[in-house]
């Protein structure tokens, strides 16, 4: 299961009318966890406010402080000391790591050698750091993804990290979860902003969703 890929293969098959679907407002991805639906709208015959449900929140056991930071390059009192390092899993899971300031996000660098060592054992490699300083003034955090064992140095936008984001936040009392905006790539030159709903009765999680607009940038010819 892939955020992006979801949300950018759910506006390619309506923008080029590719199927029909079978719901008016959803489209539904058999994907490796299982069905995954993609709310949408159309404006003028075009897709618009695509949204994506993910599975239902799992939270493991907060981890070594002192040994995340240092995974990243940081020390221990680079993080915020009053909320746990932990994986949180959607579908896939990543290590939230929860920094004190943007500052120390931007100076995150994942260290290879202790990758493997130290973090092998674990359900997740990839570590999504996050702060609640941020760029804009609307934003509510600002984040960056780095998944190296995936072959990926740092990501521009992970959407599939951003469920477990939104749930942890609401999780830890962050965020009433009703609409979180978040930043990341920033780091890179690659702004993105992304947009997570968590609804629940009372403190039950009963639905996690990540959405964003979505632009076609290329487009090419396979020949077989």
């Amino acid at each position: 299961m892939a955020g992006h890929p979801t949300i950018g293969t759910a506006y390619v098959v309506l923008a080029h009318h590719l199927l029909k679907p079978h719901h008016h407002i959803h489209l539904v991805f058999d994907e490796g966890v299982g069905p995954v639906n993609v709310d949408f709208a159309l404006c003028e015959g075009h897709p618009s406010k695509l949204v994506m449900h993910q599975r239902q929140p799992q939270f493991f056991e907060p981890l070594d402080r002192a040994l995340e930071a240092n995974v990243l390059s940081l020390r221990e009192d680079d993080l915020e000391s009053s909320l746990p390092v932990q994986v949180v899993s959607c579908g896939f899971p990543f290590i939230l790591v929860p920094a004190r300031s943007l500052d120390t996000v931007r100076r995150a660098k994942v260290r290879l050698d202790l990758l493997e060592t130290e973090l092998g054992h674990l359900e997740s490699q990839e570590l999504l750091v996050f702060t609640q300083e941020n760029v804009n003034l609307e934003s509510d955090v600002y984040c960056r993804m780095f998944a190296p064992r995936l072959g990926v140095p740092e990501d521009p936008a992970t959407g599939g990290a951003h469920g477990p984001l939104g749930a942890y936040l609401f999780r830890h009392g962050l965020s009433d979860g009703k609409l979180i905006i978040s930043e990341q790539g920033y780091a890179m030159g690659r702004p993105s902003r992304l947009v997570v709903s968590i609804e629940s009765n009372a403190s039950e999680i009963t639905d996690v969703l990540v959405g964003g607009e979505c632009v076609q940038v290329g487009e090419g010819t396979i020949r077989l």
